[in-house]
């Protein structure tokens, strides 16, 4: 799409350039001598690898705003330019320089199998089978959109794999009025049965456990329907294990891990107390907001009910 999208703005007014630049490494090979070899041998390893063909045959387009977002740019950039932003890099984005959006959507599973193939790991489950990130940029994505009231079309990878010519023209109507030099549908041959790689695999068991899979499903589903409100309000049914409190025993934000060692266990609760008054904290007349926010507890029953002073340092 980003190939097809620089064919129909032109090449001159689409930002960025094709990653791996495969004729620049070629032309390094040739004109490097040994030492030349060497130092970049030292400097990136593995400069060399073509392993990165596994992730897409056709390469990719990449532009200085593609992960980060256009937030910053030297001018502001006209209606019939065009660049390729991923999800959590429109959140970051100023809704200045972005007039429309394409938003490529895609099955959560097969983009967990792709990330596998760009060698990321996830803490989710163990490996890169995972939900999170696609929930945390497609959430972030729809709060941004929804803020700016911006313009979007969502176009599905698998409907554009299966049906391009439909897929392209939906697109092509709708900016018809922006009067591209070239149209959508003429690209419509870039489509590449081949390069649908990633459905149609097996989910490992410990990732099929993880019972995000339903809240990334979910949220997909919604995006199908470009329902950016209801993405944006999304709650979810798994709670974030990475989520966090402040404890106002201790002054500080606490993982909810260690909230729940400090319910369950003595030598926890001591080596908090003691923090606690170190920093002269009086810590007896505060609430657990943990307890609060995870059982339905009123401050006022939490600091009667003070599981740390049941207990002696």
């Amino acid at each position: 799409m980003s190939s097809i999208l620089r064919d129909v703005v032109g090449a001159d007014k689409f930002h960025g350039a094709k990653w791996p630049q495969e004729k620049k490494l070629l032309q390094f090979k040739q004109k490097a001598d040994e030492i030349d070899l060497y130092v970049r041998d030292k400097m990136q390893p593995g400069w060399d690898d073509e392993s990165y063909k596994d992730l897409n045959p056709n390469g990719f387009w990449e532009c200085p705003w593609t992960v980060k977002g256009c937030s910053r740019y030297d001018k502001k950039p006209e209606s019939n330019e065009g660049a390729k932003i991923v999800a959590q890099g429109l959140a970051n984005s100023n809704p200045e320089a972005i007039s429309r959006i394409i938003y490529m959507s895609r099955n959560p599973r097969d983009i967990a199998k792709s990330q596998e193939r760009l060698k990321r790991r996830f803490e989710e489950a163990g490996t890169v089978h995972s939900p999170e990130m696609f929930i945390a940029v497609t959430t972030a994505a729809a709060r941004w959109i929804v803020k700016h009231n911006a313009r979007v079309r969502v176009v599905d990878f698998d409907d554009l794999i299966e049906n391009p010519s439909a897929e392209l023209q939906y697109i092509d109507e709708w900016l018809k009025e922006l009067n591209l030099p070239h149209k959508f549908g003429d690209s419509v041959g870039k489509i590449k049965q081949k390069l649908r790689r990633s459905a149609q695999h097996a989910t490992p068991e410990q990732s099929e456990k993880d019972d995000a899979w339903e809240d990334a499903e979910e949220i997909y589903q919604l995006l199908l329907s470009a329902e950016f409100e209801k993405i944006a309000a999304y709650n979810r049914k798994k709670k974030d294990p990475h989520r966090r409190y402040y404890c106002t025993r201790l002054n500080t934000q606490l993982p909810a891990a260690a909230c729940k060692f400090c319910i369950n266990d003595k030598t926890t609760r001591d080596n908090f107390k003691k923090t606690a008054a170190q920093r002269k904290i009086d810590w007896r007349n505060e609430p657990c907001i943990f307890e609060c926010k995870e059982n339905g507890v009123s401050l006022t029953e939490s600091i009667a009910n003070n599981h740390w002073k049941n207990d002696s340092i």
